[in-house]
């Protein structure tokens, strides 16, 4: 079994996730009792709660051995009771389309599709729907592409949660989203972010914690275990940068100025930089003042290469944009370290302190005495990435 080091013990590593709890249901709780006491206008809420955070942590043993630990912990109780006020919203919306006047079928002889594609996807959208609203068609409404901006995010729900409720034949389709966004505000699964975020607990992942979870207790922990070895991880780190440097060498051009006679700190100079592509080059300048001693190292009539630390983070974010995607693209070809990898769950209340830290530190040791049989059985393999030192 790996060694403990004294600068990051087990017991600390399991202390310190655990605490992550300790501080959702404090924060929880301090919120609750300021939102009911002191009658905050839940319009405009200051502060608020969370679900759920997620960080990591990095356990060394003597030997040497680095073991990554990620971790998300899951404030279980919150999202269970918002999936109870959703079950129970859904229930009462499809007892209240019973009571609607029955709708004639919708005819699309005037309808003139250019394809059967259009038309299905026209159907999907418009067609009503004469079975009960589901969970899975709200999921659906909170789905919102990347290109919409944020400021747009909730108009584009509420377009679809129109088009939702007119399917099921809802013409006050208003006052429903107005008693589905009030669900935000209940003391059960109460919400102080917005819609998106509260039907989030009908995702893929929150619907699997949810299962996964026991009923009695009111947190989760999700730990994923990590480790590689450490020549492997430091080849292709070595292998990234030799990367990035021949790439930002292919399309920008050198940040310099000219030491000029009378030159001294505190002098304004202007500083050439520029970007090339092809056989084509822009060459652009920024102001730039010159240092105390900055010159001290350098000649008369020499070009001074401006050092990183200097450069304006204004002119790195427009360098970065013209390598970024090249590198990120090139990077992509690398393949990845070899590592041994196990995902952990456990469900635990507050006052289940030593049993946690108990169950971490022997899952962590558990997955370190794998971790050197893994390595003796020679499973990480040779990790060789000759073809991408030598890459032009």
């Amino acid at each position: 079994m790996g060694n403990i080091t004294q600068k990051n013990t087990l017991s600390k590593i399991s202390n310190r996730i655990f605490n992550s709890s300790i501080r959702i249901k404090d924060e929880y709780t301090y919120f609750m009792n300021d939102y009911y006491t002191t009658k905050i206008d839940s319009n405009h809420i200051n502060g608020g709660i969370s679900s759920g955070v997620g960080s990591s942590e990095k356990y060394v043993t003597n030997d040497n051995i680095k073991i990554s630990i990620n971790y998300d912990i899951t404030f279980i109780k919150l999202l269970r009771e918002r999936q109870e006020s959703l079950n129970e919203w859904v229930a009462n919306i499809n007892e209240l389309k019973k009571e609607l006047p029955h709708r004639q079928e919708l005819k699309y002889d005037n309808y003139i599709f250019a394809n059967d594609l259009q038309k299905k996807s026209f159907l999907k959208r418009f067609a009503p729907v004469e079975e009960e609203l589901t969970l899975e068609e709200l999921k659906y409404t909170c789905k919102v592409p990347s290109r919409i901006s944020w400021g747009k995010r909730s108009y584009y729900m509420q377009d679809k949660l129109r088009t939702l409720f007119e399917k099921h034949g809802f013409e006050n389709y208003k006052e429903h989203i107005q008693s589905l966004i009030k669900l935000l505000q209940k003391e059960k699964g109460i919400c102080t972010s917005d819609l998106r975020t509260y039907l989030k607990v009908l995702d893929n992942d929150n619907q699997k914690i949810l299962n996964q979870s026991d009923v009695t207790k009111e947190f989760y922990v999700n730990l994923t275990l990590s480790s590689c070895k450490e020549e492997h991880k430091m080849r292709n780190e070595l292998v990234k940068e030799s990367m990035e440097k021949k790439i930002k060498n292919k399309y920008l051009l050198p940040i310099y100025f000219t030491f000029t006679l009378g030159m001294k700190a505190g002098d304004m100079v202007m500083v050439k930089y520029g970007f090339k592509e092809d056989d084509i080059e822009w060459v652009e300048e920024f102001e730039w003042e010159i240092p105390d001693n900055f010159l001290s190292n350098y000649q008369v009539g020499q070009q001074i290469i401006l050092p990183e630390d200097e450069i304006p983070i204004k002119i790195k974010y427009s360098q970065y944009d013209k390598w970024s995607d090249q590198y990120f693209e090139a990077i992509k070809k690398i393949p990845k370290v070899p590592e041994i990898k196990e995902k952990i769950f456990f469900s635990f209340n507050l006052d289940e302190k030593d049993q946690f830290n108990n169950f971490i530190e022997n899952k962590i040791n558990e997955f370190i005495d794998n971790r050197i049989i893994y390595e003796v059985n020679g499973l990480f393999g040779d990790y060789q990435l000759t073809e991408f030192i030598n890459l032009k």
